[in-house]
């Protein structure tokens, strides 16, 4: 594991492993162990097959480094098929002018769960400019995912809020006009006419949809009407 370690390196040139001490390694070693996430060192291929990847791996993937670096399985098997020629596609651009990447994609664990993950690393490259391999970290961002997900819902839900109460403000100023004249309509019809029975169907109706915009205005409020009873004269 040590000398594989070694080859997490800058973009632009690998030292050989065998020139470091031994204490630089075991330091290196324990680095890497502590990082959150997985460090890994991959070939350029739409597989992604891992020649290193730190342990972190189980935590974040559920399959152990051996699993990939021995190929039982390949990270590109991992990533959601919807995401992988993305992938792909940025990684390639990025490689080509030389430049990091930086990736948000979604991978399948091994227990089925779907899982965010934040990627950033950069081609390795010899010293006539051949593309060696890739390098980087992973994280593990479903729970900030989850979180950006439910603060949007709450910003749409404001926004409803705010378009519910502005409809339901100006549908009120139109029932109270209905409802006054329909009020004033059977107080001038023949007590127990027909007339007078349909205007009180059109008061009945009116007072329903006043009842509905006070739902739709507490709802805007996002808490409900306490009406009381108060003294005008006071």
């Amino acid at each position: 594991m040590g000398p594989e370690i070694m080859s997490v390196r800058s973009q632009h040139h690998v030292r050989p492993p065998d020139e470091d001490p031994p204490g630089s390694r075991r330091f290196l070693a324990t680095l890497i162990g502590n990082l959150p996430g997985m460090v890994y060192r991959c070939e350029n291929d739409p597989q992604w097959p891992f020649s290193f990847v730190s342990e972190g791996c189980r935590e974040l993937t559920g399959w152990s480094s051996e699993d990939f670096v021995t190929r039982r399985v390949d990270y590109g098997e991992v990533i959601v098929p919807e995401d992988r020629q993305r992938i792909w596609e940025e990684v390639q651009l990025a490689v080509g002018l030389r430049k990091p990447f930086l990736l948000t994609y979604r991978i399948t664990a091994r227990d089925g769960t779907e899982r965010w993950v934040w990627e950033k690393g950069c081609g390795v490259f010899d010293e006539q400019g051949h593309l060696l391999a890739l390098e980087g970290v992973m994280l593990d961002i479903s729970q900030q995912k989850t979180l950006e997900d439910q603060l949007l819902q709450a910003h749409k839900l404001e926004a409803v809020g705010l378009l519910a109460g502005g409809v339901a403000h100006d549908f009120n100023n139109l029932l109270t006009a209905i409802l006054g004249y329909a009020d004033k309509l059977a107080a001038q019809l023949p007590e127990g006419g027909e007339p007078q029975r349909q205007a009180g169907r059109i008061l009945q109706a009116a007072q329903r949809a006043a009842d509905l915009t006070r739902r739709l205005l507490s709802f805007s409020r996002r808490q409900p009407a306490e009406p009381r009873v108060f003294d005008l004269s006071e």
